[in-house]
Formats: structure tokens, C-alpha cells, sequence
């Protein structure tokens, strides 16, 4: 065995685990929905300080900041390394209790669990980003190239659109964006997502279309099942229902395949029964492999929707 071994062993021995949990319920319980990321950044770029980072907030909004820190490497000529993790939770506030674990407060359970909202996506990744550096440290491994951890805003899956609009709903990378283009940036990076503890080497991209359908706002005594926008949409939902087996089977890499998603339909007025709706929308999520352009995307979808009769 190496001298390198010797010291990897080491670092991999000194690993807290103690310090891993404590860190964990910590930061899951500082509540961070999206758009309120301000108090779980400031703490979290608190935590790297002390684990001997140089740190800084990076401001993308009003309250709203990526907490990041740089372990130095010896250099000139080592590669650095970037771990990366999103401090926003998926649901908070009005849409809390849609979702699983969604109690704030971290809790450790039969010693071997932790629950509360964002323990598993993915502050626990956060904290086991620190007690790595840590263990390194006190192992006193030198790198050769840096080390960056960046606790980003602004990750979970969210778009403003329509009455939804907000801080609260600008998500799906806002954060990382702003970091790479503000000095963030490595040679190589590490996502601690969930992953079924499954090494990922690729991610699908994503394109959110929005198809809208056109009716007629007409009184009930004189409403036309053809002319209603949400009766219309049937016939496009049923023709996206037949590309999809399709659209996935085109694009299969071996055994996977990009998923399609209907994610939400919106239509009509619910005040106001006695009127058909003169517009419905279907949203959509189309799941993209690796070099996938969106315009492809949105030309093909065109042409699904404009086949329709």
C-alpha cells in the first residue's frame, strides 16, 4: 500500500459521522422554500468558513444567495474539483404538506434515519461535502487542485407562469447560472443528488411547453361540446398520448428512456359554471438525452398539436 493509500484510509477513518447528522438537522432545520434561501445560505457559507474555506455570498436576488467555498490546492497545475448542491426545498409554505417528509424541523429517528423537508434533496449532500473536507484536512492531505463547494438558490424544479410568479417559483438552476457566470466554475463537478446511490455520469435536459387550445365563450344554454376549449383538448391530449411510446422508443440509450410528462391542464373559469372556456392549456415536460436541442423539441411537438384535426 502507497503512501496515498495510507492517507486516503485515514481520511476516510476521521470521517464524523456524529458531526455529518448534527450538520444535517441543522441545515434541514433552517427552512429555506425556494425564493427564502437567504438564512440557509448565510448559515451554510458559516459552516464552510469554520471547516477552513474561503467563502463568500454570491447575491442572485433579494434575500437570495449561493453560499461558496474554495479548499486552495497546492498547484499550479492540479485540476479542481467542484461539489455542488441546491439549498431550496421542493415544497414549503401553501404546498407543504403535498409532499413527503415535509415537517421542517430535522429529525433523527432509530439512529439510522434523518426526516424533515430537504434531508434527502439533498442537504444531507451539503453536509457530507464539509465532513469530506474535513476528514481531509485533518488527515492533512494536500490537494493539488481546489476544491469548491457551492450550496446553491434556486434549483428545485420550478418556472414562473400565468398567476404563479415570484421569487417562490424561479427555480430550475437560477443559482448555478448565476455562479458560473460569476467566477464558480471547476474543471470537473459532483452533484450529491439522490440517485438511488447509483453513480450518474449523465443527466436527461428538459423542455416545459406550454400547448394552448382555442373555444368559444358561450352560455351554457347555447354551448357546443366543439367549441368547448377543454372538450378540444381530448383530442390532443389522445394525440400526445400516441407520440410519446414513440418519442421515448426514438430516443432510447440502451435500456433507458427519456420520460414525457402531462404535468398540469388549465382551463376555464370554476367561479363561473355557465360559461365553456375559451382557452384551455396542457403543460408538458418532455425529457431530453444528451445533445437534444429544445427547438427540436418545440418544432416536433408543433407538428404533433398541428396534425390534430
Amino acid at each position: 500500500m502507497g503512501r496515498d493509500d495510507d492517507l486516503t484510509r485515514k481520511a476516510v477513518d476521521l470521517v464524523d459521522r456524529d458531526r455529518l447528522v448534527a450538520l444535517t438537522v441543522g441545515l434541514t432545520d433552517i427552512a429555506s422554500p425556494t425564493g427564502e434561501e437567504g438564512e440557509v445560505a448565510r448559515a451554510y457559507r458559516d459552516i464552510l468558513a469554520e471547516a477552513g474555506l474561503d467563502t463568500t455570498l454570491q447575491a442572485i436576488g433579494d434575500e437570495r444567495y449561493n453560499a461558496v467555498g474554495r479548499l486552495e490546492g497546492a498547484g499550479p497545475n492540479g485540476r479542481s474539483l467542484m461539489f455542488n448542491g441546491h439549498l431550496d426545498t421542493s415544497f414549503a409554505n401553501q404546498f407543504a404538506d403535498r409532499g413527503i417528509g415535509f415537517q421542517t424541523k430535522g429529525t433523527v429517528v432509530d439512529d439510522e434515519w434523518i426526516f424533515g423537508m430537504g434531508t434527502f434533496n439533498m442537504k444531507s449532500a451539503l453536509a457530507a461535502y464539509v465532513v469530506a473536507i474535513e476528514a481531509i484536512r485533518a488527515a492533512g492531505i494536500r490537494l493539488t487542485g481546489d476544491v469548491v463547494i457551492a450550496g446553491v438558490a434556486g434549483e428545485i424544479e420550478k418556472s414562473p407562469v400565468g398567476d404563479f410568479d415570484g421569487p417562490q417559483f424561479q427555480g430550475y438552476g437560477v443559482g448555478t447560472k448565476h455562479l458560473v457566470t460569476h467566477g464558480g466554475v471547476a474543471d470537473a463537478c459532483i452533484l450529491g443528488e439522490p440517485t438511488n446511490m447509483k453513480l450518474v455520469p449523465a443527466h436527461c435536459g428538459s423542455s416545459w411547453l406550454k400547448v394552448e387550445i382555442p373555444g368559444k365563450l358561450v352560455h351554457t344554454a347555447w354551448a357546443k361540446p366543439e367549441d368547448n376549449a377543454i372538450m378540444k383538448a381530448r383530442t390532443v391530449l389522445e394525440a400526445l398520448d400516441q407520440w410519446i411510446p414513440e418519442y421515448q422508443a426514438r430516443n432510447a440509450i440502451g435500456n433507458f428512456k427519456p420520460n414525457v410528462n402531462i404535468a398540469a391542464i388549465d382551463g376555464g373559469w370554476a367561479w363561473r359554471g355557465a360559461r365553456s372556456p375559451d382557452s384551455c392549456a396542457i403543460y408538458v415536460d418532455v425529457r431530453t438525452v444528451p445533445d437534444a436541442q429544445p427547438t427540436a423539441i418545440l418544432n416536433e411537438l408543433r407538428g404533433v398539436v398541428g396534425a390534430v384535426n
